[in-house]
């Protein structure tokens, strides 16, 4: 190992050849998300949420933010105003029944096997066959398809969540801002992503949401064994 710093879910974060470990898109998914649903409610870009919250912050994972002390009770979800997004790193064979037979929606993510670092496909393969037939309740989503055709992919999200863009939102340019207000480029860049935290139980600093969001960068990091053993 080449350095030791102190990490932000474990004690340590052990740093190889400057490597860490990348994450799927779950961030730009919940921006996009975000500015999908709540379009109407702030039509304009200036003071929009995302610019001064993380993403994580208006679409919070149940795990590190809303449950993040398991002693805590007293959350009532339902006095959360309608829409309400959240997030969750738990596979989708371990959701609760409850939400499985909900009328929510879920869209799963997944990307590379090497760009992740981490073996999603054998999960993703697993639950492929049976729920991508349930295209009203389950999106399946590719980080690559995303960032390959963000457009397309940003009104088939739309579609999805029932609330499609109608066609003078298309010619008047809606879904381009949301694109360029959601961009890793900017989002990297705003004060909020570079000095605030965010958890309770659990300190993330927002900075670390944010690496490079590349295809295929795994070629400058993985060598022919590493590659060998992920396969």
């Amino acid at each position: 190992m080449d350095e030791q710093e102190k990490g932000w879910i474990t004690p340590y974060l052990y740093l190889y050849q400057g490597f860490c470990v990348p994450k799927s898109g779950t961030t730009w998914l919940k921006a996009l998300t975000f500015a999908i649903v709540h379009r109407q409610h702030f039509p304009s870009l200036e003071n929009y949420p995302l610019l001064v919250f993380n993403p994580h912050e208006r679409v919070p994972p149940f795990e590190f933010v809303i449950y993040d002390d398991i002693n805590d009770q007293t959350h009532d979800l339902s006095k959360i105003p309608e829409p309400r997004i959240f997030g969750t790193h738990v596979p989708f064979t371990s959701l609760a029944k409850s939400i499985k037979e909900s009328n929510c929606k879920i869209i799963y993510i997944c990307r590379n096997l090497f760009d992740t670092f981490v073996s999603t496909w054998v999960f993703v393969n697993k639950i492929m066959p049976k729920d991508l037939d349930k295209p009203n309740k389950v999106m399946f989503l590719k980080y690559e398809d995303l960032k390959e055709d963000v457009n397309f992919n940003v009104k088939k999200i739309a579609e999805f969540l029932d609330c499609p863009f109608t066609k003078e939102e298309e010619s008047s340019g809606v879904i381009e801002n949301i694109i360029k207000l959601c961009s890793f480029e900017k989002m990297k860049e705003l004060k909020v992503n570079k000095s605030r935290t965010m958890g309770k139980g659990t300190i993330v600093e927002n900075k670390y949401f944010f690496w490079k969001a590349k295809i295929g960068d795994w070629v400058n990091y993985l060598s022919p064994s590493m590659v060998e053993k992920l396969s």
